[in-house]
């Protein structure tokens, strides 16, 4: 499946919830989960940096390793330090050519996905697929059983539906595709939404546009990042394709 995932680790159980939908999208492969942690920097004087906000790469190492331990057994760590958390994860998956980066939700019910400011940000510039773990899924075991696909017959669905076959394919998951065909009352991001209630994760497709191939949101993950019912994966349309836009 993928060989590298790089994993949005903070100390907080969103950060913990990454790491375990990681290793769960990982079984079975040989695959790495590369646990990260963002030291944000500042432009303040370096008195002010001493101040009880900023963690030292020390600690971050330390709730590297702590996750790792209760975790991600096999996984890899590595402490970052930037300006932006997210400009951190973006530059490290670019770098390492991973195939994969995942994050927490923020303030979401459990069992659900609430994409925050960091995980908005990554997937507007990201390189890869993003996943969002839905809360509370480090709680107990996890695995991929369940995967839902949504496609309207649009490169970028094709996309996401080529994702999800890998990913059931390898996980040994149930694979279930719902189009928009069958949407015959209510409209489709509600539709998939309420389909996904049944899944372990839900998979969608976005688009890279411009020069720089950033990723546009669609209506359907938009709505899913607000309050998708399980965790999240969105599949940006292949760069090939993006470069005839």
């Amino acid at each position: 499946m993928r060989n590298l995932i790089v994993t949005g680790v903070d100390g907080c159980d969103g950060g913990k919830d990454a790491a375990a939908l990681a290793v769960a999208l990982a079984a079975g492969t040989d695959a790495e989960v590369l646990l990260t942690g963002v030291w944000q920097e500042t432009l303040l004087p370096l008195p002010l940096l001493l101040g009880p906000q900023m963690r030292p790469l020390e600690e971050i190492e330390r709730m590297l390793l702590t996750t790792r331990a209760e975790l991600a057994p096999r996984g890899i760590t590595r402490p970052l330090s930037d300006l932006s958390p997210a400009r951190a994860l973006r530059r490290t998956a670019r770098e390492e050519h991973a195939d994969l980066i995942v994050l927490g939700s923020t303030h979401a019910p459990r069992g659900h996905v609430r994409a925050g400011q960091c995980a908005r940000q990554v997937i507007h510039d990201a390189p890869c697929a993003v996943a969002i773990a839905a809360t509370g899924v480090h709680h107990e075991p996890f695995a991929v059983r369940r995967i839902l696909v949504g496609i309207d017959g649009g490169v970028e669905s094709d996309a996401a539906l080529t994702a999800a076959r890998g990913l059931a394919r390898t996980l040994g998951a149930q694979l279930n595709v719902l189009t928009a065909g069958e949407v015959r009352l209510g409209d489709p991001d509600t539709e998939l939404a309420l389909a996904a209630a049944a899944a372990d994760l839900v998979v969608v497709g976005s688009r890279h546009w411009g020069r720089r191939s950033r990723v546009v949101i669609g209506s359907i993950a938009e709505r899913l990042m607000r309050d998708a019912p399980c965790s999240l994966m969105v599949v940006p349309r292949p760069a090939e394709e993006a470069s005839d836009r």
